[in-house]
């Protein structure tokens, strides 16, 4: 059908719908339009192209044509379109010649880009690239070194990456070990082993300016923070209940 098209300088697409759809006495035709709220499916009749009969076997040929009924491919292609032209950039197809030999050629000189490249399209030995290509994917992939190098190259920055994450850890540990020691300070607290001014001063660090830090008991104000545990209110701490 290609062939054909190209002779009466038509559409390979069109070619197809006419010969399938639009070659008998009547032609199906749809009016769609959002806007009016209009649509029909209408047939207007037409003189006959064909007969039924040779529709009918244009029909059978083109459903026979169709690749994607045809099951798993006889010669299998690693690499189908991942190989590319490196003058035009269009994908390469596998062919096998004689049954035996495979391999992977160029488009053919009747499509929409021209190539640059010799008239001479040299075809490539199918077996001897895909070989080649998991040779180098199993020495890349298979050694660690390698691999850790490709990350490597492929990261900007790491060495402050890692410093910074190294910083990280080491200010989720502190923050850790602080959270654990306040949580012991208030069960001091809860059950009356320590007073409130000690567990102050177990848990008041000076800073550079010898003030004590926010929510400790500060100059300004001199008295201590709401305790977390209802059961203990200001004036009980203060009057001595702990």
């Amino acid at each position: 059908m290609p062939n054909l098209a190209d002779e009466y300088g038509l559409n390979h697409s069109n070619l197809h719908k006419i010969l399938t759809r639009r070659s008998g006495a009547s032609w199906p035709q749809d009016f769609n339009c959002d806007d009016l709220n209009i649509h029909e499916s209408l047939e207007t009749t037409i003189p006959r192209l064909l007969s039924e009969e040779t529709i009918e076997a244009i029909r059978r040929k083109a459903e026979a044509n169709r690749t994607y009924q045809h099951g798993q491919l006889k010669n299998q292609y690693l690499l189908s379109h991942m190989i590319f032209c490196g003058h035009c950039n269009y994908a390469m197809f596998g062919q096998t010649n004689h049954g035996v030999h495979r391999r992977y050629r160029h488009a053919h000189t009747k499509r929409v880009a021209t190539c640059s490249g010799p008239n001479t399209k040299k075809w490539i030995p199918a077996d001897v690239l895909e070989d080649d290509v998991i040779k180098q994917l199993f020495e890349c992939f298979g050694n660690p070194k390698a691999v850790q190098k490709a990350i490597e190259d492929a990261t900007p920055n790491l060495e402050k990456i890692n410093e910074a994450r190294q910083r990280q850890e080491r200010a989720e540990g502190s923050l850790a070990k602080i959270k654990v020691g306040r949580e012991k300070i208030l069960l001091l607290l809860r059950n009356d082993k320590i007073t409130y001014e000690e567990s102050r001063k177990a848990t008041r660090r000076p800073t550079a300016t010898g003030n004590p830090p926010a929510g400790g008991v500060g100059p300004s104000t001199g008295q201590p923070p709401k305790h977390p545990n209802p059961g203990f209110d200001q004036e009980g701490i203060q009057g001595g209940r702990c």
